[in-house]
Parts: structure tokens; sequence; C-alpha cells
């Protein structure tokens, strides 16, 4: 489907797409290495495809404890997101979409509480550039209920 690349993390993975119906779930990405666009459009002004002008969603894993079953292991360590904090204004995103590189720098990095923020205006495709939001699991690890209290949140917008 796609390639998403960040020079300076050392990430360079596939990406698949997820759709997201009306019940809104945005399905987990598969494995520690996967990439995720989820395809909002039955979301009236929420998100977009890359290049497409709006603001392409994209998720991975910060750190993975699970099953892989296409790889028939079980693996524990870092997601393919395990260094976005590392992020910082400037530093260039790529994907590799409809046959062409977008490149894109980064505006800003936020970690948000994964409930009772405003994700409405995260996923909006009302932005100035286009852009992409990149998210992952951040903030204090509950092993009870094995998930994590906040989310990272990256937005960089496309250069030219």
């Amino acid at each position: 489907y796609a390639r998403l690349r960040i020079p300076t993390l050392g990430v360079d993975a596939k990406v698949s797409s997820r759709y997201v119906g009306s019940d809104g779930v945005m399905a987990d990405p598969v494995g520690p290495a996967a990439v995720v666009w989820y395809d909002m459009s039955v979301w009236g002004g929420m998100g977009g495809a890359p290049g497409g002008g709006g603001n392409a969603i994209f998720s991975g894993h910060v750190d993975y404890a699970a099953n892989v079953g296409y790889a028939g292991v079980y693996y524990r360590g870092q997601g393919v997101f395990s260094q976005i904090r590392l992020l910082s204004e400037g530093d260039i995103i790529e994907v590799d979409y409809g046959g062409e590189t977008l490149r894109y720098a980064v505006k800003w990095r936020q970690q948000l509480g994964a409930s009772g923020s405003d994700w409405g205006a995260i996923w909006s495709n009302s932005v100035s550039k286009d852009s992409v939001t990149i998210y992952t699991c951040g903030g204090d690890f509950d092993f009870t209920t094995r998930s994590y209290s906040d989310r990272v949140v990256v937005r960089a917008e496309r250069v030219f």
C-alpha cells in the first residue's frame, strides 16, 4: 500500500490501511513493526489520504508484548514508534504513496490523555497544509488493563 520513513529515527516501515467504520473503532496495528493508515472517509471532515490536502492518520506500536500471528512467534520488545518521543520540529517524515515520495516536516509533538482529549480536533482534516498525524502509546502503563494512560501525537506538514 505505502511506506513510511522517519530517517531521524531509522524507521522504514510498510504501511497497510484500515477502514474506520461508523462505530469509530481504529483497530490496532498487527505486530510490532506494523504501521497503519486509517481510512476515515465515512467520517466527514476527518482524516485524509497522504498527499490529498487533508490529514492522513497513521499509527504503530511504541512497544509490543504478544503473539505475532503472521510470524508464529511471541514478541516482547520495542515497536516501530519506540523512539517517537525524540522527534523534534523540522524532522522529516517521508511517505511513499501513489507513485511518489511525499515529504513532511514535523510541526509539533504532544502527549495527550488517551481519554478526555479532543481527538476530533486531532483527526480533523481542516488543516492549512497537507498533513500527516502519527500517534502511538505513551504515559504510564497499567498492567491490569494492559493499556497506556496517554498517546504521543506528532503532526507534520508537507514540504516541497
